[in-house]
């Protein structure tokens, strides 16, 4: 590891980048249980945590195969603690993320100096899908960035001493957890094997052979789990629980063995290197390969990229509001720039020459991001918010190198709109957190994928409504509004219950104001409803 060069005015840069982990963490944690409104889906796992506090873990799976109910069973521990409502149901990932957050600053403040944490705890404040996505009570948002955290401190010890066995399992387990919670986790492993065999093949750096034997391992762990897991039946799990959690348990320990033992046929992998991958068709195809990959992320996401990190589809969803046509114009300019630093930071970083000079972890920082871009799209080739916070935390991961390592004085104008991007979204950021509106919810696309804003509605009338008419029963429990009533139903059960009666609720899009719902009192199955008197 190579120090980094000592600060002139250090001490006075981790003061504010103090403060400044300070406000992000405010700016998470106020007013999260109100803003955004309550999602369906987070709902569900709220619902989801209650069973399993009632009935002890009775299934590997959460919603389906492939997500776990990991982190539902420790939200049941914090729902055995409090009650369930929604400031408990979003507390964990506010303080989880918070956590990443604060784990990220450390650590690139000791490898890359004080100006390392501060670009990263600029770019986590100035992306509002990091602040508006950590407030939600999701095993994705929750779970996700502190376990990207943790890997980049893991792989950076890998990177400087080699893959140890401690090291190597401590990396596995992260990777392991994050599969199991989704399996979209699996892109991060393919990632590295793309990345480690862009080393070696393309730039020549046989210096990255064992960091290769690591990733591939990390990709057939996560691959065991993507053949099991689905494959287990809740059933099956009931039968034989102890052997399932014994058998998962065992497995990063069995990868970790593999790895070590796997040392011994180096020897024999770097002669194939030479042989065979090291010829100069195979690097022109692999680079072939990655480019084409790339071109299809650019082709399918690209565009949703920036509109994400430019803040504006974030309060389109959360919020139900678009932005005035000149203040998106300078929020996109803002996320333009940023990308446009990480492109230039990567083609810069790569060259040769620029490449002899890193050390192997700035390598790996440099490159890895690429090889996510190339691979993502055989994982999503869709748009939604939430596929994004991988690749967006591996990308500001190399932005915050690139930012610290930047000359501000010789760019000027990248300054400016890279400071107008974070202080014109986070005031867009507290005008909706200190006030939210129930705006008319919107129709928009991200991407080229059609988005609504009115899952996140409040839905603070309809709480009164039951309240007042003592109904604790709906038509349609499979409703995005449903689900989030029942579920405060549960932290706020009402002083009467009217079994007889169940609430009809929908969507009131052409509605002249807020409430944008409608709703009616309709009997419960079974009840016959009064006859007319009339008749």
């Amino acid at each position: 590891m190579t120090p980094p060069a000592e600060d002139k005015g250090g001490a006075g840069r981790w003061a504010f980048a103090l403060v400044l982990w300070v406000y992000l963490a405010a700016l998470l944690a106020y007013r999260f249980s109100e803003f955004p409104g309550l999602h369906g889906d987070e709902a569900w796992l709220g619902l989801f945590s209650l069973r399993i506090l009632d009935r002890g873990l009775y299934t590997p799976h959460e919603m389906n195969t492939y997500t776990g109910s990991l982190y539902a069973w420790f939200l049941s521990g914090v729902f055995s603690l409090a009650r369930p409502d929604v400031f408990f149901l979003r507390l964990p990932s506010v303080a989880l993320n918070a956590a990443a957050a604060l784990v990220g600053a450390v650590h690139f403040g000791r490898r890359f100096g004080s100006r390392g944490a501060l670009a990263w705890l600029l770019l986590l404040a100035g992306s509002a899908l990091f602040v508006l996505k950590s407030r939600l009570g999701w095993e994705i948002t929750a779970l996700q960035n502190l376990l990207m955290a943790g890997l980049l401190v893991s792989l950076a010890r890998i990177a400087d001493r080699g893959p140890s066995a401690p090291r190597t399992l401590f990396a596995f387990i992260l990777i392991y957890v994050g599969v199991i919670n989704h399996f979209i986790f699996l892109s991060i492993p393919a990632s590295l094997v793309l990345a480690s065999l862009l080393q070696l093949v393309v730039l020549r750096d046989e210096k990255a052979l064992p960091f290769f034997r690591f990733s591939l391992l990390a990709l057939a762990l996560s691959a065991a789990v993507f053949v099991l897991k689905p494959r287990i039946t809740d059933a099956a799990w009931a039968s034989h629980r102890s052997l399932y959690l014994g058998i998962a348990a065992a497995l990063p320990v069995l990868f970790t063995a593999a790895c070590s033992l796997g040392a011994a046929f180096e020897p024999l992998a770097r002669r194939l290197l030479e042989r065979h991958l090291g010829s100069d068709r195979a690097a022109f195809a692999l680079k072939r390969l990655a480019a084409f990959g790339i071109v299809l992320f650019c082709v399918f996401h690209l565009k949703a990229l920036v509109q994400i990190w430019s803040g504006v589809a974030l309060l389109e969803r959360f919020a139900s509001w678009a932005p005035p046509l000149p203040l998106q114009v300078a929020l996109y300019a803002g996320a333009a720039s940023l990308l446009t630093v990480f492109a230039a930071h990567a083609h810069r970083s790569l060259q040769p020459a620029a490449y002899a000079t890193l050390d192997r972890y700035e390598r790996l920082l440099c490159l890895w991001p690429v090889a996510y871009l190339a691979v993502f799209v055989l994982f999503r080739n869709i748009n939604s918010i939430r596929y994004y916070l991988l690749p967006s935390f591996l990308m500001y991961a190399s932005l915050a190198v690139a930012l610290a390592q930047t000359n501000w004085k010789r760019r000027p104008k990248l300054l400016l709109a890279c400071l107008s991007l974070i202080v014109g979204l986070n005031v867009c950021l507290w005008r909706e957190i200190r006030r939210p509106v129930e705006r008319r919810p919107i129709s928009f696309r991200i991407g080229w994928h059609r988005e609504r804003s009115w899952d996140y509605l409040p839905k603070t009338s309809l709480q009164r409504e039951l309240a007042r008419l003592g109904i604790c029963d709906f038509q349609d429990y499979s409703s995005f509004i449903d689900l989030p009533l029942l579920f405060y139903l549960k932290g706020h059960p009402p002083d009467r219950c009217d079994r007889s009666k169940v609430l009809a609720t929908s969507y009131c899009l052409d509605c002249a104001g807020p409430p944008y719902f409608s709703w009616s009192v309709k009997p419960a199955p079974g009840v016959r409803p009064p006859s007319d008197p009339q008749k």
